[in-house]
């Protein structure tokens, strides 16, 4: 029986947080911590509390000189038992423990059913239910969506357990409507406006459900060719996926059909396009990062899953403008070769495919692609943030991406050679373009040592960090508004505690280069090698003395 968190109350309902037995598991709101909570929240401290797991229950402990920790609404000083159902509160947030086994399961991911009707009902059955269970967020707006085209009020409220959901009034809708030969006007109560996007699987339309007014995405899968059975197997595949999951980083699905044999899957219309508008050497710095922020965010939370997404690329990863501030906010789509490492179902794709895109996958998938890792997605993340920031792709090829073989492409993938991000484009944070460098080498160390959720504190943490320095221009969303003088303190101390991170490892490998040249007994080495120590460790003391000055900005002089 799998236990883990939902947050329910605070500035991230619908977080959830996987609980893994065997080791004692730190909840807090630092970006290295077992479970991350909400960075917003000011009432939680980086290292909170103590989670230990068992088969049926955990124990939670709360760390010293830190806020209350409630269980059940009664505060807690000493380890507390907590079984399914029970309430945990730190902070502003609440949060609830549950279970994925019996008859109220929460399980995310179901086993794939055999049949197209089974996965129908199946997927129908699954959305309902977690619509049923959806928590209310904190502060939801009362008004109604507003519509998409022209910006006036609608008839429609917030979804709970929605983020971004979109409203088309008729006028918009009737100036929409351009038929495709061939295909419906309608299928169920869902109409079809006009084509948007065409691939190798299908078509996807603009849409409206004529029952709620939503505006919609509507993809359609081919049903013609050799082939045909196959991709509709991968198409399934990705509804049973998508259909469960709830992130305000991932596109939602709505609905799945079948019309004349070829499925179709119904998703939330995303209508500020992809990311690949942001693909070039002039591509905003600060927006690319918080974009890549989401990005990574949607993967952690698929990874804690068991979820590996395997087709991360600009063009999966949606824009959606946030009213009233008028940002982006990255949501990431299509996970068509999604595949669950909890053991779901049997693999779609043949050993033989790589899948994804061949600019932005990674040595693991072209080597594996059916058992590819989380590694996989990092590489992947990382490689799309390389592309939004300079149009191109860290692979060394012979000639211009647009006209390499695939041959050439994944002898490129495999080769070690990487062009350096910083010689592409030399404003980019010296913290971050060493994450990315190190994220797409071919040598997988450090997406072995990391997890998604903390490359997107990274990149969240460096982003507020700009806006705290004025280095960006544009508007800042609202969250991170210069003015908020506090929340962007916050953020700056993540920012300062990423580079300590990094730099103490620095420190470690310039000490093992000490190490190895006292070996060789090679006097020019050992010089080399303790000037690079000690140049690595002054840079370290001086970020832990700004750490240290953050800190007591934020919590007042230690004495």
């Amino acid at each position: 029986m799998a236990l883990f968190f939902l947050v329910e109350k605070g500035p991230r309902p619908g977080l959830q947080l996987a609980l893994q037995e065997g080791r004692p598991l730190i909840l807090g709101r630092g970006m290295t911590v077992d479970l991350p909570l909400p960075a917003e929240d000011s009432g939680i401290a980086l290292r909170h509390a103590e989670v230990l797991v068992s088969p049926l229950d955990v124990q939670i402990h709360p760390l010293p000189n830190v806020g209350p920790v409630f269980v059940n609404g009664s505060p807690i000083e000493n380890a507390t038992r907590m079984v399914a159902g029970d309430s945990l509160q730190v902070g502003d947030t609440t949060i609830r423990l549950y279970s994925d086994q019996g008859p109220d399961s929460e399980s995310m991911i179901e086993p794939i059913p055999l049949s197209f009707r089974d996965i129908i009902e199946s997927a129908r059955a699954l959305r309902l239910d977690s619509q049923r269970r959806a928590p209310t967020p904190s502060g939801l707006a009362s008004e109604n969506l507003h519509c998409t085209g022209c910006g006036i009020a609608g008839i429609v409220p917030p979804r709970p357990d929605l983020w971004d959901a979109a409203w088309l009034c008729s006028a918009c809708a009737k100036e929409r409507r351009k038929p495709m030969a061939g295909m419906p006007a309608r299928l169920g109560h869902y109409e079809l406006l006009r084509p948007i996007a065409r691939g190798g699987m299908g078509v996807v339309f603009e849409g409206l459900d004529s029952d709620t007014g939503l505006h919609v995405a509507i993809k359609i899968l081919r049903s013609s060719g050799p082939r045909a059975e196959r991709a509709a197997k991968r198409f399934a595949r990705e509804q049973q996926i998508t259909m469960a999951l709830r992130h305000p980083n991932i596109v939602c699905c709505y609905d799945i059909g079948v019309w004349e044999g070829s499925l179709y899957i119904v998703s939330e219309f995303v209508p500020g396009g992809d990311a690949l508008k942001y693909s070039s050497l002039t591509s905003p710095l600060q927006q690319v990062l918080w974009l890549g922020a989401d990005l990574f965010r949607a993967l952690g939370y698929g990874h804690d899953l068991g979820i590996v997404h395997r087709d991360v690329k600009p063009a999966n990863l949606l824009l959606c403008p946030v009213a009233p501030q008028g940002t982006l906010r990255g949501k990431l789509g299509d996970y068509g070769l999604a595949k669950s490492r909890s053991g779901v179902g049997n693999p779609i794709t043949m050993s033989n495919e790589s899948g994804g895109s061949l600019l932005t996958i990674g040595p693991e998938q072209i080597e594996d692609f059916v058992n590819v890792g989380p590694q996989g997605d990092l590489y992947a993340g990382a490689a799309t943030v390389f592309w939004m920031l300079t149009g191109d792709t860290p692979l060394v090829l012979p000639c211009a991406s647009s006209s390499a073989t695939f041959e050439q492409k994944a002898q490129a993938i495999l080769h070690p050679a990487r062009k350096r991000l910083l010689d592409l484009r030399g404003d980019v944070p010296v913290p971050v373009a060493e994450l990315i460098d190190g994220l797409v080498a071919v040598d997988p160390s450090l997406r072995q040592r990391m997890h998604a959720r903390e490359v997107a504190a990274a990149f969240n943490a460096i982003a507020a960090r700009m806006v705290d320095k004025s280095t960006w221009t544009g508007s800042a969303p609202a969250s991170f508004e210069a003015s908020d003088h506090a929340r962007v303190l916050k953020r700056s101390l993540e920012a300062v505690e990423f580079c300590v991170r990094m730099l103490e490892r620095s420190v470690e490998r310039a000490a093992k280069e000490v190490r190895e040249a006292a070996d060789t007994e090679d006097n020019q080495r050992m010089q080399r090698a303790l000037a690079n120590h000690e140049s690595a460790q002054a840079d370290l003391e001086q970020a832990l003395t700004q750490w240290e000055g953050l800190l007591d900005a934020d919590h007042g002089p230690r004495g």
